[in-house]
């Protein structure tokens, strides 16, 4: 099958199925905070283990600036794979306009990932997602650890 087909024309429960190969689409927004602007930006997403997905690339929209970071890109994502998930860190500071992000600037992802396999349970559906969230970072040279502990980057250690 080679014919797209657009998301408006799938239904919902049809939306929450994948097949290997597939394309899946994370969809996020955020916003700085008010009391500082960043001149880095970091994306974190974590799926539970069946969920194998390689990352193709991240559309990041801020304001009228659009750019396209492509996963092969060195730098762009990490991602690691444990017992309990797979984990996927986008650093999205080369995304940024040349003025940074500005406090209190929303801004929106795109992130792609092609599906690598999918453990078939027959009659059993399950959400795959664990978490999906924005950080940036006072210290560059602090990094946070792939998987955390918990759903928030307060984890870090120095490079």
């Amino acid at each position: 099958m080679n014919q797209r087909v657009q998301r408006a024309n799938i239904s919902a429960e049809q939306r929450r199925k994948v097949l290997p190969l597939d394309d899946v689409e994370f969809f996020a927004e955020g916003k700085q905070s008010p009391n500082a602007a960043s001149d880095n930006l970091y994306y974190y997403t974590s799926v539970k283990k069946q969920a194998d997905l390689d990352p193709k690339f991240i559309k990041v929209k801020i304001g009228t600036h659009e750019v396209t970071l492509l996963a092969t890109d060195p730098g762009v994502v990490t991602n690691v794979t444990d017992a309990n998930g797979n984990y996927y860190r986008w650093n999205l500071t080369s995304a940024l306009p040349t003025t940074g992000l500005a406090a209190g600037q929303t801004f929106s992802v795109v992130a792609t990932y092609q599906v690598k396999n999918t453990v078939q349970t027959y009659g059993v559906e399950e959400q795959s997602g664990i978490a999906s969230y924005f950080y940036t970072l006072a210290d560059k040279k602090m990094i946070p650890i792939l998987p955390p502990k918990d759903t928030t980057p307060t984890r870090c250690v120095v490079e």
